[in-house]
């Protein structure tokens, strides 16, 4: 699966925040995906596992919004970590993508600031116990 800008913009344009989880097929350059956008809720974190314990993953895009709460970010970081240290997915590649989902179309950071912050949360997770990490995130 290749990324470039127009596959980024389709993708995000249809993919909704989740509640439990959402499937969709889609086609991108003659090849068909199964995609399943599982929720990053609390609640369902702990079914992660039924989903890629049961189906062939090809790859996992992990999103988290770069304009959460710290904590929020952190906990987001820690389950991500779990995963991809999941035995069942060890060979597969991840996609960190940080967006920005706007509340009430306010936004009031720089782009300086927020790249920041993704390089920081990058160094979180080159820095912690991920097996290959250079190859698969």
């Amino acid at each position: 699966l290749e990324f470039d800008q127009s596959t980024n913009n389709d993708l995000s344009n249809k993919i909704e925040s989740t509640v439990s989880y959402n499937y969709c097929l889609k086609t991108i350059n003659d090849q068909e995906y199964d995609i399943w956008d599982l929720s990053g809720s609390s609640l369902f974190v702990p079914f992660w596992c039924s989903f890629y314990r049961n189906l062939s993953v090809d790859c996992v895009l992990y999103f988290i919004n770069i304009l959460d709460t710290y904590d929020n970010i952190l906990n987001s970081l820690k389950q991500f970590i779990h995963v991809v240290n999941e035995e069942e997915l060890k060979f597969n590649k991840f996609y960190i993508i940080f967006n920005v989902i706007i509340d009430n179309n306010k936004f009031n950071y720089k782009e300086e600031e927020i790249k920041s912050k993704v390089e920081s949360y990058m160094s979180i997770i080159r820095n912690s116990q991920v097996h290959d990490i250079d190859n698969r995130v």
